[in-house]
């Protein structure tokens, strides 16, 4: 099998940075796994069919996410890199920016 799941949860993490929102990105991974399981044809194959579900429930997630937002001058500009946040500058013209949900 998979082992004690966590490896379901580095995938929830590698989808989304918030950890409520990691937790509730696992539960729909999970429920997903749970209801796709009969389909399942092939007993010795489950980790690739769990980690598939797994992957597509993620891009789900994030394109959820993602969203449009006009920037306006003033706004900081940040970049994520190894769980750190950096403000790298401050917007000058106005423009269409995607963001994360809550960013």
């Amino acid at each position: 099998m998979i082992g004690n799941g966590y490896a379901l949860t580095r995938v929830a993490a590698a989808y989304e940075a918030d950890p409520s929102l990691q937790e509730d990105l696992l539960q729909d991974i999970l429920v997903a796994i749970h209801r796709a399981l009969p389909a399942l044809k092939d007993e010795g194959r489950v980790a690739p069919f769990v980690f598939r579900i797994a992957h597509n429930r993620g891009v789900s997630h994030v394109v959820r996410a993602v969203r449009v937002r006009v920037i306006e001058p003033g706004d900081l500009v940040k970049v994520k890199a190894a769980g750190t946040v950096y403000v790298v500058g401050e917007v000058r013209r106005p423009g269409a920016f995607p963001l994360e949900r809550g960013g």
